[in-house]
């Protein structure tokens, strides 16, 4: 351990340390990101996904934790772990760190190490990444006391590089973890400044499943979300709550995806952009069954209280609608 340490130290005095590539695109360390964040209790864990295996430290001003990190099994190319963090590590956001041959890779900000996870707590969901305006809609949904936000609507107004740099710059400096749904089929580009593909985390008691429903009628990628989409549902059929998010949940999503999510296995709710409507109102459920949907279509926020219930609640008040038992 002490070898490991001292080649870290050394690599950080001699290599570049780079917070992403100068574009925003994503370097060594692939997830967690600002886009995609770690939400974890000391002497926890989370998971990590980096392009190839390489000692990984939390950062924070001038100290670093090294974690312990179980690797999986390499599929395409990158590589998946699973970090423990110290029982002893204080509460308080922290940058994650790789190193690897002449590469030293920091996304700072990423990690959020909470005190514990509390049982009932808010979310709040975005329409989109706003071009103006963005530092006082986070910051209103902060003050709301939202533990995270889920961006459900689209990252970036235009496909561009300086669009997609911008949300980088935009979530990196949010007041708060910030989950950006993906939409790899429908925007290649999101995987180079996001992370590749869909994802699963927990929060305390709940699981969320970050998943792409673009491609109706079928898109080319389409055979490799189905193949992942079936594990990572079952993966947290333990949870109190599992909540589906995504940019567009349509009645043309592939039949088998479905039935996994809807029928098999039903999710509790799905956040989304937009959802299926009946004479021009939202569906508040799956056709398939029980699964709430929340849309936040042109409602730049809404939050939503996680606790014995789902509920809507207005940004200023503690009335409630929609709830979900």
């Amino acid at each position: 351990m002490k070898r490991l340490l001292l080649c870290l130290a050394l690599a950080a005095a001699v290599l570049p340390a780079a917070a992403r590539d100068t574009d925003g695109v994503l370097s060594l360390v692939l997830r967690p990101n600002c886009g995609a964040p770690a939400i974890a209790v000391p002497g926890g864990a989370f998971d990590v996904l980096l392009r190839e295996a390489a000692p990984v430290e939390l950062v924070s001003g001038t100290k670093a934790w090294r974690l312990e990190t179980a690797w999986g099994a390499p599929r395409e190319g990158r590589q998946p772990g699973r970090c423990t963090l110290p029982a002893d590590i204080p509460p308080g956001r922290y940058g994650i760190r790789a190193a690897e041959a002449e590469r030293l890779d920091t996304n700072p900000g990423v990690v959020h190490v909470l005190e514990s996870f509390p049982d009932d707590y808010v979310v709040a969901q975005l329409g989109g990444v706003p071009t103006d305006g963005a530092d006082a809609l986070l910051r209103q949904a902060r003050d709301a006391g939202a533990v995270f936000a889920v961006v459900t609507g689209s990252a970036v107004a235009e496909d561009t590089p300086a669009a997609w740099t911008r949300a980088v710059r935009t979530l990196a400096e949010a007041p708060l973890p910030i989950y950006v749904v993906p939409t790899a089929l429908g925007t290649p580009a999101f995987a180079r400044y996001f992370g590749p593909g869909g994802h699963v985390f927990r929060f305390g008691l709940d699981a969320y499943l970050a998943f792409d429903t673009t491609g109706a009628p079928p898109a080319d990628a389409e055979a490799a979300q189905l193949a992942w989409i079936y594990p990572a549902r079952r993966s947290v059929r333990d949870a109190r709550w599992s909540i589906g998010l995504t940019r567009r949940y349509g009645l043309g999503m592939a039949m088998r995806a479905q039935i996994t999510l809807f029928v098999d296995d039903p999710l509790d709710a799905i956040l989304a952009d937009a959802v299926p409507t009946f004479e021009d109102a939202p569906l508040p459920t799956a056709p398939w069954g029980r699964t709430a949907l929340f849309a936040s279509g042109d409602v730049p926020l809404q939050l939503l209280r996680i606790g014995p219930t789902i509920q809507r609640v207005a940004p200023t008040a503690d009335t409630a609608d929609d709830t979900v038992e």
